[in-house]
């Protein structure tokens, strides 16, 4: 019986279909062990690194180290000397893998949407598994450590790494939920694909981070009881479900389909055109279309907002500072006063990482029930009340007010709490084994706000946008991230190695610094946009009395994108 299409359908009793349970249910059983098994990889790169240059200086790895050689000034210098080669060769090793990502992810996302998100997913796990496998032969073979920059190289070169995967298993979740492209073959209201959409992606990185956080319990866990060489056979048992299920995932871009078929189209209506000339015309049409985007990009930019400039060096700062800090901490806290070891590690790195990827979680899902219900009570009081334009931009403009607000706020709370973890970080090796181990675990407490960070700047980026420019954002937002990236895993690793000898904090100084001047920038972006508006409405209700056009002040389009999502306290026609 076909249903009605002028009846209203309720989100909450649409089901999916059964092709889409399929594509989640297995992108969320590739999810989970492709991202436990690369973390698991990394892992082991970074206790190997530090156990092999350990183990040459004739210096034991884990338990004993501080019984052995706090009392020997020798040993002290030797292992100083070990956490300096661990940290050049871990800098290396992430140079290597997030430098030729950064051209790999661009060619990965042009073949998904030119020839699918299968194949594209398909060379990002071939890539992983090029690692998995490289990492796998030097530890068996106990080759030098200088050895894995390989597996980073083949990382790096093949796919992207993890970042280009989430953006893929993201992308993957996006066609399933792109009302534009399935409109005309659906009655589902839009509302209820963007809230799918919203569900799926917070599902989806959520699985990610809790994977990653789980990895590393399993990788310390394992390294300390059996060894590495179980633990590499635990990594290699792990992924090997994920090439089985990229066999099985259906193909989820559709518009490639109809693109294809209107290039067959094109090329039957000009068929008298010579294969080198075509050959030609699109080598010509390809450089002008890459050449257009970067111009137009750079442009955007440059004319976008103020408060969205700020928010994206935010983003920029926060990635360097406060995004991975794994490559410096590991021998950090393997080292005097602290002595952890793997395991130790790993459980405290996993259960911080879960505890933040949970909490990230229910802020964005509160965060989103407020919009929706502030979103609902609008509709219902548009359905229910006459009002007049002015009214309804007012009604709209306050909602928008209040989230911005709030955003703004957890933003500020959260940098404010990752600033608190890296002085405690600073300071904790001044202090007695007890005392600095102790600090070390109060600081654990605000590292918790580590992963709210880029759910709230994401979020910020993309209400600041225009709606014809967010996606040119979003993706220079993701660019300059991934740059803070390299910056991040490549440079402060050579910090900690310069600076050990006579301040082992110093690189988390560095990071504070940085977060400093974030959190200043968030709080000048936070009262920014209320001056700015007061100036632009005087100057606007200035020249509008002038010309005797008060309409210009609402229709005038440079002053509406500064106006906006600021409200007003009354309609500006009637200031």
């Amino acid at each position: 019986m076909k249903s009605d299409p002028n009846i209203i359908v309720d989100p909450t009793k649409v089901t999916l279909s059964k092709n889409d349970i399929k594509v989640i249910c297995i992108l969320i059983s590739m999810v989970i062990p492709f991202y436990t098994a690369v973390e698991i990889s990394t892992f082991i790169c970074d206790q190997f690194t530090f156990y092999s240059f350990l183990t040459e200086r004739g210096l034991p790895y884990g338990y004993g180290i501080s019984i052995d050689g706090i009392n020997s000034t020798e040993m002290k210098l030797k292992q100083q000397d070990a956490q300096k080669q661990t940290s050049l060769v871990q800098s290396t090793n992430n140079f290597a893998a997030v430098a030729p990502g950064l051209i790999s992810t661009l060619i990965v996302g042009y073949i998904s949407d030119r020839f699918g998100r299968k194949i594209a997913l398909g060379i990002l796990i071939a890539g992983e598994a090029s690692q998995v496998v490289a990492v796998a032969v030097v530890v068996f073979f106990r080759l030098t450590p200088w050895a894995l920059v390989a597996s980073n190289v083949l990382e790096g070169l093949i796919g992207g790494g993890l970042l280009s995967a989430i953006a893929q298993f993201s992308v993957c979740i996006t066609d399933l939920t792109n009302y534009d492209q399935l409109k005309k073959s659906t009655s589902i209201p839009k509302s209820v694909y963007e809230r799918r959409r919203w569900i799926f992606l917070t599902l989806i990185d959520g699985l990610a981070c809790l994977s990653l956080a789980i990895a590393s319990m399993i990788a310390g866990s394992l390294i300390h009881t059996y060894g590495f060489n179980i633990t590499m056979i635990v990594c290699i048992l792990i992924y090997i479900p994920v090439i089985i299920l990229i066999f099985f995932l259906p193909e989820t871009n559709l518009v490639n389909q109809l693109k294809c078929d209107t290039e067959i189209n094109v090329y039957n209506h000009y068929d008298k055109l010579t294969k080198n000339e075509n050959h030609t015309t699109m080598k010509l049409s390809c450089w002008q279309i890459c050449c257009q985007k970067i111009k137009q990009v750079l442009m955007t930019v440059i004319s976008s907002n103020p408060v969205l400039i700020i928010i994206l060096g935010i983003l920029f700062i926060v990635s360097i500072s406060a995004m991975v800090d794994s490559p410096f901490v590991t021998v950090y806290l393997m080292s005097e006063p602290f002595w952890w070891n793997s395991k130790k590690l790993g459980l405290s790195n996993g259960i911080t990482e879960a505890c933040s990827a949970l909490l990230s979680i229910i802020i964005v899902n509160i965060l989103s029930r407020i919009q929706l219900s502030e979103s609902t009570r609008l509709n219902n009081k548009d359905n229910h009340e006459s009002t007049d334009d002015n009214d309804d931009k007012l009604a709209e403009n306050k909602i928008n007010f209040t989230l911005q607000k709030t955003l703004f706020n957890l933003l500020i709370f959260a940098l404010n709490l990752m600033l608190l973890n890296r002085i405690l970080m600073t300071i904790a090796y001044l202090f007695s084994s007890f005392t600095a181990n102790t600090i070390v675990y109060i600081g654990l407490v605000p590292k918790l706000a580590k992963n709210i960070n880029f759910p709230l700047l994401r979020t910020l980026i993309t209400n600041w946008s225009g709606t014809q420019r967010k996606g040119l954002i979003l993706s220079f937002a993701s660019f300059i991230s991934r740059i803070g990236l390299l910056i991040s895993v490549s440079a402060l690793p050579l910090v900690y190695s310069a600076t050990l000898s006579y301040f082992p904090g110093a690189v988390f100084l560095v990071c504070a610094s940085m977060l400093f001047v974030a959190i200043c920038a968030a709080m000048v972006s936070n009262f920014l946009p209320k001056l700015v508006r007061l100036k632009i409405l005087q100057t606007a209700e200035a020249v509008a009395i002038r010309m005797k056009k008060p309409e210009l002040c609402v229709q005038n389009q440079y002053l509406q994108p500064l106006l906006l999502p600021w409200p007003t306290t009354k309609p500006i026609t009637q200031q």
